[in-house]
């Protein structure tokens, strides 16, 4: 059978039928409050005590952990030549892998207001005003990206991005029978 057309909820009934009631409720509803406000507080110092009797093995494996970060770092760049494939990054392992990431390249105008101003016009004359925005400061996002343009410019130092370093280990299924 179809039925075409909305289906209203009915208003609930009221549950208390006088002030004196739901003054009564009210009490009720802070003993609840209460009562949960403790046993969140149980919660809290339950996990705090648990949080504090693993602190030193927490400690003692992530210096472990540091200590095996350096120790494969330390054998990867020593033979980064034979173990990435030519022109990549990333060096597969059979549990994991290895990768190096070239960080952004950063420019730093170096000197004080004088040597700024001094900088300022060295760009104008050598028609390079693309590198200095509208509010006079050098366009560092310009000048990273056309560093061989201002080489020669004193002030004003080019730094070449960070390399980051990463290992990525891969989740291995555990074989419970054996």
């Amino acid at each position: 059978m179809w039925f075409i057309g909305t289906v209203e909820n009915p208003k609930p009934e009221p549950t208390y039928h006088d002030k004196i009631e739901v003054d009564k409720a009210i009490v009720e509803l802070g003993e609840v409050q209460r009562r949960i406000d403790d046993i969140n507080a149980d919660i809290n110092r339950r996990t705090a005590a648990i949080v504090a009797s693993h602190e030193d093995a927490l400690t003692e494996l992530s210096d472990e952990k540091k200590g095996l970060e350096t120790d494969i770092r330390c054998w990867c760049e020593e033979n980064r030549g034979s173990i990435l494939p030519r022109g990549r990054k990333t060096a597969r392992f059979f549990h994991g892998e290895v990768a190096w990431r070239a960080g952004r390249k950063t420019v730093e105008v170096t000197g004080d207001e004088h040597k700024f101003a001094e900088l300022i016009r060295t760009l104008r004359k050598k028609r390079l005003s693309r590198f200095i925005q509208v509010r006079h400061v050098i366009d560092k996002t310009m000048v990273a990206r056309e560093a061989d343009k201002i080489k020669d410019i004193p002030g004003i130092e080019i730094k070449e991005g960070e390399e980051t370093f990463a290992i990525r280990p891969f989740d291995m299924a555990v074989d419970k029978a054996a």
